[in-house]
């Protein structure tokens, strides 16, 4: 048995070893607190963590706030200008489109010469007369650039002139710009501009017309294609080729010019199919200066002076073409010209249809010459064409006239039913007519006097009202071989 005193110290050593305890348990409790404490302020600092061994957290970062960018107004098709913005400006627009961009136009008057200096689309939307370039002091439009651009739906309007200052409605020094569905015109210069060597816009339905100069003016070797277009109403020349340019025109009316409807000159000539040109008060076509222009299936009509006016030693392939009810010649053909026209149309002129004289030739096969005023064929002052297998038929005077010194060769050619005689030569007239038929005029089939000359060559003389032949004493006629 234990002592009542070991009972006691043994009970005073569990006390203390219990104390003990509970002391130990509170400090590691405490140390537990802190440690986590510790972990969870890290984690909301991960940037202050000092070890490379722990995992980053996993929390995203916050996004860091980015300078304020210019937002572009656009559409589907690109940038938009209109006068109530985000552009008021085609000019900014273009300078902030890329190239290979679209600027897509709204109806209204945009006040500036505009300026396209990269490759873009610059399209109107409504209708063409809905948006409006108009340029005070510039070209209404400047292509600057040999990159693709496209211009459709525009009036263009450079008006300069009344700032006294001279600029194109649109100029084209460069590139190879379609254009479409425009309406163009200055009050200065003219109203599109194509030059410079390697120039070669396409130009289609446009209407280009009442400008205060010419109305598409070619030049310095510059070429071009205008297509189903309207030309009309300008000071100078509706169309206008020089130094050597070549452009090529396809179903345009070019129509009612103060001046001629066509110049070509100084080497300048080009292509001209399917054009109808009429009205104009000067000639409508006029070709000068050794000019070889080429025309196809036109309608030259109702000129107020002639129809064809080619001289100084211009040239000109005429190929089935109408030249009709001119005020003067059908075709006039003087010092040097030599076109060559086949199974072309003159007819209804007001005075003669072919009118060729001072030194002028030319080449003339095919052709019916019907109809017209005076003589169908008129040659003077050593005018010397080749006429070959043309119907030369019911002119209101004679088929052939020659006079004053006038030659040219006349071949299988039929002279019929003119009201009077079917040739008529005087005055040192001297042609040479071959294998023809003359038949069935109103007069005689020849009447030569005031010391005519002419050969005659195995022709048909049958069939006139008043006989082959009637030849004054002082005509000198040879006669070989022909049917009376």
């Amino acid at each position: 048995m234990y002592t009542a005193a070991q009972l006691r110290r043994w009970s005073r050593i569990a006390i203390c070893c219990s104390s003990l305890t509970a002391l130990l348990l509170g400090i590691l409790a405490t140390a537990d607190v802190s440690t986590v404490r510790a972990q969870v302020g890290d984690s909301d600092r991960p940037q202050n963590r000092k070890s490379t061994t722990k995992a980053p957290s996993t929390r995203p970062k916050p996004a860091r706030p980015k300078a304020p960018v210019r937002k572009t107004p656009k559409t589907a098709r690109g940038l938009v200008v209109s006068p109530s913005g985000p552009y008021r400006s085609i000019g900014n627009a273009i300078a902030d489109s890329p190239s290979g961009g679209v600027v897509t136009v709204r109806p209204g008057t945009y006040n500036e010469g505009v300026v396209i200096d990269r490759g873009i689309k610059l399209v109107a939307e409504g209708g063409v007369d809905e948006v409006l370039i108009q340029s005070p002091d510039k070209d209404g439009i400047l292509i600057d650039t040999d990159e693709a651009v496209t211009i459709r739906g525009f009036t263009v309007r450079s008006i300069a002139g009344r700032q006294g200052a001279k600029f194109y409605g649109i100029d084209i020094p460069m590139g190879r710009p379609l254009i479409q569905d425009c309406d163009v015109s200055s009050d200065s210069l003219a109203s599109i501009a194509i030059h410079n060597r390697g120039t070669n816009p396409t130009i289609q339905r446009c209407q280009i017309g009442g400008g205060a100069a010419g109305g598409v003016f070619v030049y310095e070797g510059a070429q071009g294609k205008v297509e189903d277009s309207s030309i009309w109403g300008h000071e100078l020349a509706n169309v206008e080729s020089k130094d050597g340019a070549y452009p090529t025109f396809l179903r345009c009316k070019i129509r009612d010019g103060a001046a001629g409807g066509i110049f070509l000159n100084t080497g300048g000539s080009g292509v001209y199919e399917d054009c109808d040109v009429y009205r104009n008060a000067l000639a409508n076509v006029e070709i000068r200066d050794a000019t070889s222009p080429i025309f196809r299936g036109c309608k030259m009509r109702e000129g107020k002076q002639g129809g064809i006016y080619i001289y100084g030693n211009g040239k000109g392939t005429f190929e089935n073409c109408e030249v009709v009810g001119n005020a003067l010649a059908g075709v006039e053909v003087k010092t040097g010209g030599a076109p060559t026209l086949r199974n072309c149309r003159i007819y209804g002129g007001k005075v003669s249809g072919v009118f060729v004289s001072a030194d002028g030739l030319g080449l003339f096969e095919g052709c019916e010459i019907t109809g017209n005023t005076f003589a169908g064929v008129e040659i003077r002052e050593r005018g010397n064409p080749v006429v070959r297998r043309c119907r030369i038929h019911s002119g209101q005077q004679g088929g052939i006239f020659v006079y004053d010194g006038g030659r040219g060769t006349i071949e299988d050619c039929d002279i019929v039913d003119n009201v009077r005689a079917g040739v008529e030569i005087k005055t040192q007239g001297n042609p040479l007519f071959r294998r023809c038929r003359i038949n069935r005029n109103g007069y005689e089939g020849v009447w030569a006097y005031e010391k005519a000359g002419g050969t005659f060559e195995y022709c048909d003389l049958t069939g006139n009202t008043k006989g082959a032949w009637d030849i004054s004493a002082d005509a000198t006629l040879k006669r070989v071989g022909n049917r009376e």
